[in-house]
């Protein structure tokens, strides 16, 4: 009797120990987890991996608006004095002053337009990264790193922003839900 009943209570111990183990180990877990949860929210917020979430959306509006319009006045700056400038303007590519300078009025000027609110985005963005490229590394090439830093300052926003791409808040995106929309629309039928 005695056997059994040590043997009872050894095992009513051990029982009770598992519990407690049990508990520990469930304490464990969820302090583990918790911290999983927190290092995902810093990693989240560190480096969103949605580029479609509002926050992110409202940044690069922000961005395109800012460098938008900053851009836009060199264009309207070259467009109010095409006629001087058009004798005077650098021709990196052969092409004729008058072309050269319309062609930046237009990588400046109409393309912001269209990237600010984010119409045919990335397409618009090609003249703007390239009249960047052409100001820092062929008109600009020679002079100090003061001169041409606006030209490269511009052309690291608009690489970034190229890749990171329009947003929720541009036109781009309300014509992809549409077309998003009608393609689902057709296949449902």
């Amino acid at each position: 009797i005695k056997l059994l009943l040590s043997f009872q209570y050894q095992t009513f111990l051990f029982f009770i120990i598992s519990i407690e183990q049990t508990n520990d180990i469930l304490r464990l877990l969820q302090i583990e987890m918790n911290l999983k949860i927190g290092q995902l929210m810093i990693y989240n917020f560190l480096f969103p991996t949605k580029p479609n979430t509002t926050k992110v959306s409202l940044l690069l509006l922000a961005v395109r608006i800012i460098f938008g319009i900053l851009l836009m006045n060199h264009g309207i700056q070259k467009w109010s004095n095409f006629q001087e400038l058009s004798a005077v303007f650098p021709d990196p590519l052969g092409i004729g002053s008058p072309i050269s300078l319309g062609l930046a009025i237009f990588g400046e000027l109409v393309c912001s337009m269209a990237f600010i609110v984010g119409f045919l985005y990335r397409l618009a963005m090609i003249p703007m990264i390239f009249t960047m490229i052409v100001a820092f590394f062929i008109v600009h090439a020679n002079d100090a790193f003061a001169v041409k830093e606006m030209a490269f300052i511009y052309l690291i926003v608009f690489i970034i922003i190229y890749i990171a791409g329009p947003g929720k808040f541009s036109i781009d995106h309300i014509i992809g839900n549409e077309l998003q929309r009608r393609k689902s629309k057709s296949y449902k039928k």
